[in-house]
């Protein structure tokens, strides 16, 4: 590729191979003129982006290689449909991890430790059937890096991962902190917008003239809501070819028929979005028929569907779909919108369960068999891993084998395969064996620990508090590449040096061994780190000195001892390459913040305070504290202090219905029954200690709520705490008020009011938001409206609750000319029309005690219902069936509102559009509908063309007036004119 000039419009003429007039049988015609834009990716370097993507290179590797920014490669790569191809498979200690951690710490955090990508924990607990609990509340930090990110337009995914939550819990989460991202371009004022333009019309990117609206004092934009809202604005970069006459024409054409939008991409060269945009500028948006539209593949006919319906379910999706003629993803979206449930499970004969066995004791590779099979390696790895057959990774074979060579295998010779182990397991008398440790281990000991700063100097404070120092000082002393750590205390000193370097020998006396079982493994922290280490033992009066090579922690090198003239306790210094003395700081803050005895760093008192500061409520059990607290615990916050050394567990939490959790948290003092897994000390050793502490924090828990003025226990948890033998009062009586669903999932429903229940309340299920928006809409004004509360399940049981009666069976009544209509949440019987005036519609009900089925039923005069031939909403309005009564009270405005709240469900698929895009779309639409029904046609046609033209109004200048004229075939006449002249 290589430019030529410059055109008329300043863009560079892009040549792709050279053209010489002349040299083909056709006439010459001049060079058509391409506008390029300057950031194109060329085809040289789309190779290349390929060959690095394909060989794992990191992607900001592959960034600086091609100079490009790393949005512009990310985007790139998925314009491609590259998919990274690591061939690391998970072993069965990665899936123990997994299912050991999996909900109740982040998965951010999850897959840091494994080395993996979020998404890819994610698909394998799926794969391993794994749930994630009820997910926890949000720290003070959580909420701060929310601020942060929102502050800053950082994508909501990129902040979910860092946070290590689910984008829909984040983006939840920041709506309840009152957030909005500046994604979203709602609050763009005039002179904003006006600026923003008049900056695109010089050709500049959207990055920069974001960047220069910052520093001109407006609010910063993302580039995800700042290319919207100025398309929306009617600005166009125009790059690419030119809509022609004849390619519009075929585009009415297919608006016009109701044909589907997806061939014309490949007939015309251009992407889903380009025809998007070139319909939205010809005025067809809303005017296609969406049960096509931009969906991928022909269309389905009825023939179609019944045979998918006769089928679907006998074999599998990549069968069907081949039956077909579509895509598998085809095949499991149509299947889905009809209802479709898949069934097909290809059962296991007794040859293959014979061959599976077989493999596994042969080492055939998993691939292998699944290719003798017939089947997916994955099914067949889950398959055989539910049966306690562990593969691993195993070499593939060459020829591979077939069932019938497998089996062959089991029957001694014949039909052997080469490359395969064929040797038969004879029956063996084991004799008895017991454990001991290789000698092999202490050359791994460098592997023991991780080497990080914190947890060197939580093993080195603790044998500093157990040698009975007073004070621990801390230094860092610069050297040419790093910092120098000496850690000094006064304790009692090491006798004999070489207990220091003897793995597991624990040097403390009984008293300590039984308090804290210490592991013997603290200066193995160190490992693989040039140390020095001075002690004078109390008990010799003798001083020594050594100093450790990096390379002697494994017993390969002698390590001289020399005498020392330290007077007091205990010095080890060691070399930490690359640390800052901030860093260090921060690290012994952290470690010291718990810790029993005071600890200075460069000659400053690290502060304190109390593991516990902050309970509700403190009692003493078995040598320990146990606090109990506000909030649910999560993976940061920890809830066990051994002596300074902090754990996250779950010791117990209990809910309360709109309160904060309560959950408990220990200070451990001298309890050595509790016991922490070594060398890392990261987690409890599950032991009958473990689970008496959980009862007594379950019993501290009741009592701390016990103390309290009120609850807002579940009756299973009020229940609990009397078998235990802690009375509580009844829940405090508080319901929250009913408001209706909102169909849009990620607006999510307004919750109502809690408010006190005085008995004069009716309980009130959740609907269909369709249906509970019409039922409100009834009942508005009425006495009734204002005492529906939310049923809560998990109140029944208490008195206050089991008390109140309930709204019941709710339905409308229409009666038009031609039937009387009755309306539930499901459908009308008989089925309405699309648009029916109605004579008379009624709400009806009744209010009975819960559980009973004998008052009289009332009526409500209501003037409008909604429903659906199918019995559930969709994600539009051309489905939605709608029943009235002409009044003035009914408004076309008012009835958007309602559809809006009703039917309006964005998309969040990949390939959507913007959820104000959607939004706006469907107000357009439900605004036509609503004109059209309740006023008229022309008033429908106002309509639009008042929403049209409120997209451009931001080009009419201050004191001008225009006036448009035309009809349907005629040109349109635009006059523009001064106000004052216009009067």
């Amino acid at each position: 590729m290589s430019t030529l000039s410059l055109s008329h419009d300043d863009f560079d003429v892009v040549e792709l191979a050279p053209f010489v007039p002349g040299t083909s049988g056709h006439a010459a015609q001049p060079l058509r003129e391409m506008p390029f834009r300057h950031d194109a990716w060329t085809p040289q370097e789309t190779d290349a982006l390929k060959d690095l993507f394909g060989a794992d290179e990191p992607l900001q590797a592959i960034s600086e290689r091609l100079d490009r920014p790393l949005h512009s490669v990310r985007s790139k790569i998925h314009a491609l449909g590259l998919r990274r191809n690591s061939t690391r498979e998970w072993t069965d200690l990665d899936d123990a991890e997994l299912a050991r951690r999996y909900g109740n710490e982040a998965t951010a955090t999850i897959a840091r430790d494994l080395g993996r990508s979020c998404s890819a924990v994610y698909v394998r607990a799926q794969i391993l059937e794994l749930t994630e609990p009820q997910p926890p509340e949000w720290t003070e930090w959580e909420d701060a890096q929310l601020r942060a990110g929102y502050t800053r337009a950082t994508d909501v995914s990129q902040i979910a991962a860092i946070i290590g939550r689910p984008v829909s819990g984040t983006a939840s989460r920041a709506s309840k902190l009152g957030l909005k991202h500046p994604s979203n371009p709602a609050g763009w004022t005039e002179p904003e917008i006006c600026r923003a333009l008049e900056l695109l019309d010089t050709g500049i990117a959207y990055r920069d003239a974001i960047e220069i609206m910052v520093n001109e004092g407006f609010p910063r934009r993302s580039k995800a809501g700042f290319g919207p809202k100025i398309r929306a604005a009617g600005y166009t970069r125009g790059w690419g070819r030119a809509w022609l006459p004849e390619e519009d024409a075929l585009l009415r054409k297919a608006y016009a028929t109701g044909a589907s939008l997806t061939p014309l991409r490949t007939r015309l060269g251009r992407t889903r979005h380009s025809i998007k945009w070139r319909a939205e500028h010809l005025g067809l948006t809303g005017s296609h028929s969406a049960k096509n539209g931009f969906r991928g593949g022909p269309d389905w006919t009825d023939a179609d569907i019944a045979s998918l319906k006769a089928h679907y379910g006998t074999m599998s999706n990549a069968a069907l779909a081949r039956f077909l003629g579509r895509s598998k993803l085809a095949i499991s979206t149509r299947a889905n919108v009809l209802g479709l449930v898949h069934g097909y499970i290809r059962p296991w004969s007794d040859d293959e369960l014979r061959a599976l066995q077989v493999a596994y004791e042969n080492e055939i590779a998993i691939a292998d068999l699944a290719g003798a099979l017939g089947r997916k390696p994955m099914s067949v790895s889950k398959f055989a891993t539910k049966h306690g057959l562990h593969f691993g990774r195993r070499p593939r074979t060459t020829p591979a084998p077939s069932i019938e060579t497998i089996l062959a295998l089991d029957e001694g010779g014949g039909g052997g395969m080469p490359g395969i182990n064929q040797t038969r397991r004879n029956p063996v008398k084991y004799e008895p064996i017991r454990a001991s440790v290789s000698p092999d281990t202490i050359g791994k000991v460098t592997r023991l620990f991780n080497g990080s700063l914190s947890d060197i100097l939580n093993e080195l404070l603790q044998n500093a508090r157990r040698a009975g120092a007073s004070a621990v000082n801390v230094d860092a002393t610069p050297r040419e590449n790093g910092l120098r750590i000496t850690i000094d205390d006064d304790g009692c000193g090491i006798d004999d040096p070489a207990r220091v370097l003897a793995l597991g020998a624990s040097r403390w006396d009984a008293q300590v061994a039984s308090a804290e079982d210490p592991a013997g493994m603290g200066v193995f922290s160190l490992a693989g780190k040039a140390t020095v280490i001075e002690s004078r033992s109390d008990s010799t009066g003798s001083a020594w000195r050594i100093a450790i090579p990096a390379d002697a922690w494994t017993g390969d090198v002698e390590i001289a001892v020399d005498r020392s003239e330290r007077r007091k306790g205990t010095s080890i210094s060691f070399l930490l390459p690359g640390a800052c003395e901030g860093s260090v700081e921060n690290a012994v803050r952290e470690a010291s913040q718990y810790f029993p005895i005071p600890v200075r760093f460069a000659g400053r008192d690290m502060p304190r305070k109390d593991f516990l500061s902050g309970a509700i409520h403190v009692e003493d059990w078995n040598g320990s504290r146990i606090g109990i607290f506000h909030g649910r615990p999560y993976h940061r916050t920890p809830t066990v202090n051994f002596h300074g050394v902090t754990v996250f567990t779950r010791l117990f939490e209990v809910a309360q219905v709109g309160r904060q959790e309560i959950h408990a948290r220990i200070d451990i003092g001298h309890t050595p029954e509790l016991q922490l897994v070594l060398p890392a000390r990261k987690e409890f050793v599950e032991n009958a200690g473990l689970t008496t502490l959980k009862a007594a924090c379950e019993v501290a828990c009741y009592r701390a709520i016990a103390a309290q003025k009120s609850h807002s226990l579940s009756f299973e948890s009020y229940s609990r705490a009397a078998s235990l033998g802690i009375p509580l009062a009844e829940a405090e009586a508080a319901l929250t008020a009913w408001e209706p669903d909102i169909a849009d999932n990620d607006t999510g429903t307004e919750a109502g009011e809690r408010r006190t229940i005085t008995g004069d309340e009716f309980l009130m299920d959740a609907h269909e938001a369709h249906f509970g928006q019409i039922i409100a809409r009834a009942l508005r004004g009425t006495p009734i409206r204002s005492k529906l509360v939310d049923r809560n399940s998990r109140f029944e049981g208490y008195s206050w609750y089991d008390a109140l009666r309930e709204m019941r069976d709710p339905n409308f009544v229409v009666r038009t000319d031609a039937a009387i209509h009755t309306v539930d949440a499901i459908a009308a019987d008989p089925p309405l029309a699309a648009v029916t005036i109605a004579q008379e519609i009624h709400l009806e009900y009744a209010i009975d005690d819960q559980g009973c089925d004998g008052a009289a039923r009332e009526r409500v005069e209501a003037d409008i219902v909604l429903t659906f031939p199918d019995g559930c909403c969709s994600d539009g309005i051309e489905d939605v069936t709608i029943a009235y009564v002409a009044s003035d009270a009914l408004q076309p405005e008012g009835l958007v509102a309602l559809l809006d709240n009703a039917c309006f469900s964005a998309w969040n698929d990949s390939d959507a559009d913007s959820w104000d895009t959607q939004h706006d779309r469907f107000l357009r639409d439900a605004r036509e509908l609503a004109y059209r029904i309740l006023i008229g046609e022309d008033a429908a046609i106002a309509s639009q063309f008042r929403d049209a033209i409120a997209r451009i109004m931001w080009t009419l200048p201050k004191g001008k007036k225009v006036t448009i004229a035309f009809t349907h075939d005629s040109p349109i006449d635009v006059t523009v004119c001064d106000q004052e002249q216009a009067t």
